[in-house]
């Protein structure tokens, strides 16, 4: 028998403050409306699949924020987003154009493109959100912040993961020790790969800079890397044959109170996997669900029978609408270039998830496959 039983945050005794939070002088309007005068202008390079399914739907309805300039190196990508999202923006196949044009911009293009096009539009006085992965190097990324560093500007990436709620429940939990000595974390994010893409750069190790661990696997590893530091003795196998790798298997050993801890996280571009971050302690397990992401799910034996507590912050109840990442996203990144603050997910805090892969990469082993093998 299964029972299941919701806890919010406020029955905790404190809450971890070093995480994303709506301004609380803005009370419940957009962080945008709050900044009378001009819109901002924003700029897209890379009109892909992602910008079309979730930057554009979020942005157009972001009051305060126009989309001024879309840009794609294949242009009729840029015309076709224009259309699909009824925009007056300007398309074009040239990055320069948006000089004087826009306010920021968005760089969405192939991960081996972003530190040279992020540069370039730090170096024309841009603030810049890059999606994930910060760049396919540290050096690039070395080299895109020293430009922001440089120029005042603000670099931003889009690892919307962070902003999940269930970030702040499972740092309060751990926290309050409700799961005992931490013994074991694991995480894995798999799916088939059925991704509506135009060309095959998504399949170029030369393009993509690496295959599923630098696609699905940054979100993952990046918030493992966020919740406990870092992740040393670290091993890594992978079915590649010299392309982008489709399965892989990250392990190293984190520490958690002192004591090190052992992780294990698997990705998958071929199956699904429960996609979920999972903290396992001598008294109870929690988990972070990637269709979850307002709460924590802790689970106990309780009178030999198994206990499901579902535990997320006051605001968010069992009817909220799904939490809306790319929205937090766009309103840090927004609310970061009104007001020159430093956005939550900066360049410098996403750096660190790139080391790590940079060295799985550099350790790796192949995945031993013996249906293939024989």
């Amino acid at each position: 028998m299964s029972f299941v039983r919701t806890w919010r945050l406020g029955e905790m005794r404190s809450i971890p403050r070093n995480v994303w939070q709506p301004d609380p002088t803005q009370g419940a309007a957009d962080p945008i409306a709050v900044h009378a005068g001009k819109p901002l202008r924003l700029g897209i390079v890379g009109c892909g699949a992602a910008v079309r399914a979730y930057h554009l739907p979020t942005l157009i309805e972001m009051p305060g924020v126009v989309v001024a300039v879309l840009c794609d190196k294949n242009r009729e990508s840029a015309i076709f987003a224009r259309r699909l999202f009824g925009l007056q923006a300007l398309t074009t196949d040239d990055v320069t154009q948006l000089r004087g044009r826009v306010d920021a911009a968005l760089v969405a293009t192939p991960p081996r493109s972003h530190a040279s096009i992020s540069v370039e539009l730090l170096e024309m006085g841009l603030d810049v959100l890059c999606e994930k992965p910060l760049a396919t190097t540290c050096l690039d990324a070395e080299h895109m912040m020293k430009a922001a560093s440089q120029h005042g500007r603000i670099l931003a990436v889009g690892l919307m993961t962070r902003f999940h709620p269930c970030n702040d429940v499972m740092r309060a939990i751990l926290s309050e020790n409700l799961l005992g000595e931490v013994i074991e974390i694991s995480a894995e994010h798999g799916r088939r790969l059925e991704w509506p893409v135009a060309t095959s750069s998504f399949y170029s190790r030369e393009c993509m800079g690496g295959g599923v661990l630098m696609d699905l696997g940054v979100h993952l590893l990046d918030r493992v890397l966020w919740l406990f530091g870092e992740l040393d003795d670290v091993e890594f196998e992978d079915d590649s044959d010299g392309g982008p790798e489709s399965n892989a298997l990250l392990r190293g050993i984190l520490s958690v109170a002192g004591k090190r801890v052992p992780c294990r996280m698997a990705f998958s571009w071929t199956h699904s996997l429960k996609n979920r971050i999972v903290v396992k302690g001598c008294r109870a397990s929690a988990e972070m669900r990637l269709s979850e992401p307002e709460a924590v799910i802790m689970g106990q034996l309780i009178a030999s029978q198994a206990m499901e507590l579902r535990v997320s912050r006051e605001a968010n109840c069992l009817s909220a609408p799904r939490f809306h990442s790319f929205r937090r996203q766009w309103e840090d990144f927004v609310g970061a270039v009104r007001t020159r603050g430093e956005p939550f997910v900066s360049a410098a805090s996403a750096v660190h998830c790139l080391r790590i892969v940079e060295k799985a990469y550099s350790v790796r082993r192949r995945m031993d496959q013996p249906w293939v093998d024989r």
